[in-house]
């Protein structure tokens, strides 16, 4: 299948539904006049996210770009060119200033969100970046990889800050709420560090082993007091 939407990620071109317009009307609302496909990348497309102004969409393809969408009209506003490996991961920062992108070259990069410019290259890891989070503050992003570790990187540094050690698989997924930050892993555990002070190496706060298979994803609640992984 190569037309999608929010409904499916594995896919060569996205459709935006305009939720802006669905949450402003009181009357009754036929989605379906305003979706947008939107075509332009060129293999399948593994992450989307939207803007804290619900303004704009980006998305991550494993065709090592990532394109900025315009969530009213669909229009291709900016395409970010650098990785060399695919883009399995995208976040805009919660100031809608930047994106984080992880890839599979290794890399976690930082974007310029409005005329999408390379603005930081994070090499340091040994192995596919898989996924990246950002403070509530937007500057400090946390990367995870295949290399068993996470890594927290400053907007203001091409160094890592700090590495998270203690995972013996790949580092799947990551997430970050307040001073915490989780991970989960194919070692088949969510891993919380806590960060209210970054150091140079972090060790985990806590460790949760329920799982009996790999992880995927993990998720703080809005307000930060619960976890869901999965």
């Amino acid at each position: 299948m190569k037309s999608v939407a929010l409904r499916s990620l594995t896919s060569l071109s996205i459709s935006i539904l305009c939720f802006v317009q669905l949450l402003a009307t009181t009357t009754p609302y036929d989605y379906r006049q305003n979706n947008f496909v939107l075509p332009g990348h060129t293999d399948y497309v593994v992450s989307v996210t939207a803007s804290p102004d619900n303004t704009k969409v980006a998305t991550a393809s494993t065709d090592k770009t990532v394109k900025i969408w315009s969530a009213t009209n669909g229009a291709c506003i900016a395409t970010c060119k650098g990785h060399t490996g695919g883009v399995v991961d995208v976040k805009w920062s919660p100031d809608g200033t930047y994106l984080a992108t992880a890839s599979r070259d290794k890399t976690a990069r930082l974007w310029n969100a409005s005329t999408g410019a390379l603005m930081r290259t994070w090499s340091g890891h040994t192995n596919a970046v898989n996924a990246v989070a950002w403070n509530s503050a937007s500057t400090y992003v946390a990367s995870v990889s295949s290399d068993n570790s996470g890594k927290i990187w400053s907007i203001s540094s091409d160094t890592a800050a700090s590495t998270l050690s203690g995972h013996s698989n790949a580092v799947t997924c990551v997430d970050w709420s307040g001073n915490y930050i989780a991970t989960g892993s194919n070692d088949k555990t969510v891993k919380l560090w806590n960060v209210e002070v970054i150091s140079e190496t972090e060790t985990a706060a806590s460790s949760l082993t329920d799982h009996t298979n790999f992880i995927r994803v993990v998720k703080f609640s809005p307000s930060g007091t619960y976890l869901a992984s999965g």
